[in-house]
């Protein structure tokens, strides 16, 4: 399809903000899951073994096709992608659904929408002389406040007389779908999911962002993610969606939130950073000629941590505070481990360039 755009893999997305999509749902599942590396690690757990084994996932590539109305992105988002399944070109189309009751008409509005994905594919020009459809792989993440309760199945949509169902069932239509309902998932749950970091805190915001209390009671459950995501490149854009998901679904201010995230990062973050040992500890990893091995690599693995840090900081407060003077710049750059680490935490909530550098009228 002549309509497929790949997402530039080096090129950081910006923090959305409410004009950039419909719904705040929308937002945050689009922000992540239009990203093959995060899709392909979500849909190798909904797929399963046998099925996961049979898709060529570096054919996994997004489409730059969206087909949920628009009246109806306050309760559905999508993303469609194309990938190869035993060398045949198919396509995996993941329907977000997110509302507070319960919809027995949704395997309807997908065979609406795959309709469509078909329809496009035959007007494409690329597609020219087709004879054949693609198949398509429906999957549908759910979140609503009791859960999915209704049939994986389309053909249990007809209302039919159970000893006609046999008779009729070559004539009606008929099609599954996979289904992936978050409603009930706790953090730890989310937590031990085997999909990215930044995966895992998308789907936590979106399983409790509309209960705070819930998702303060249960970050600290999620503090080895914030410390992945936060350490990733572009992690800042990630903790600045979510935190504005949060705001504007949760109604919290954006203060709470994030004076929350830095409490979970300092308790994690910090102690990674400057007590290693008791990191190699948690993994099981003795005392003696091995640790002093293995803390000597960490130590020069630290380093080149640090300067990217110091780098990353640099352009964090450039953008918040605009031209650094040369006194921050020489301060960043003098900043030890534990000064260095404090600096980057408190850019999540402070003021003023002298807050975040630790520094203060009439103080070196």
């Amino acid at each position: 399809m002549t309509n497929a755009s790949d997402e530039a893999p080096d090129k950081p997305q910006p923090a959305l903000e409410p004009g950039d999509a419909t719904s705040p749902h929308d937002a945050l599942f689009y922000r992540t899951f239009s990203k093959p590396e995060h899709a392909a690690a979500e849909l190798r757990c909904i797929f399963g073994l046998e099925l996961s084994a049979r898709v060529e996932w570096n054919t996994l590539r997004p489409l730059s096709l969206k087909f949920v109305d628009a009246k109806l992105t306050g309760r559905y988002a999508d993303v469609l992608y194309a990938v190869k399944i035993g060398g045949k070109e198919a396509l995996v189309y993941i329907l977000w659904e997110h509302k507070s009751h319960f919809d027995p008409w949704t395997p309807l509005q997908l065979l609406e929408y795959e309709v469509r994905i078909w329809r496009s594919f035959l007007e494409d020009p690329a597609n020219k002389g087709a004879t054949r459809l693609p198949v398509i792989l429906p999957v549908v993440l759910h979140h609503s406040e009791r859960g999915w309760r209704g049939s994986l199945r389309f053909r249990d949509l007809f209302d039919v007389a159970p000893d006609d169902a046999d008779l009729l069932a070559p004539y009606m239509v008929d099609f599954g779908f996979l289904l992936d309902d978050i409603s009930k998932a706790g953090a730890e749950a989310i937590d031990l999911r085997p999909i990215t970091p930044e995966g895992r805190l998308v789907l936590f915001a979106l399983r409790f962002g509309r209960t705070p209390s819930k998702f303060f009671d249960e970050l600290p459950r999620m503090a080895q993610v914030l410390v992945a995501v936060w350490k990733q490149p572009h992690g800042d854009l990630v903790f600045a969606t979510v935190i504005w998901y949060l705001k504007t679904v949760g109604k919290v201010p954006e203060a709470e939130i994030r004076m929350a995230m830095q409490r979970t990062l300092e308790q994690q973050a910090v102690e990674y950073i400057l007590h290693p040992e008791r990191w190699l500890e948690q993994q099981g990893i003795k005392q003696g000629e091995l640790m002093g091995e293995l803390m000597g690599e960490l130590r020069r693995e630290l380093t080149g941590e640090l300067k990217g840090k110091r780098n990353t900081l640099k352009q964090q407060l450039g953008a918040r505070f605009g031209a650094l003077p040369q006194e921050a710049l020489a301060r960043i750059d003098a900043a030890t481990a534990k000064d260095l680490d404090a600096m980057v935490l408190r850019v999540l909530t402070a003021d003023s360039l002298d807050e975040v550098l630790g520094t203060s009228t009439g103080s070196e």
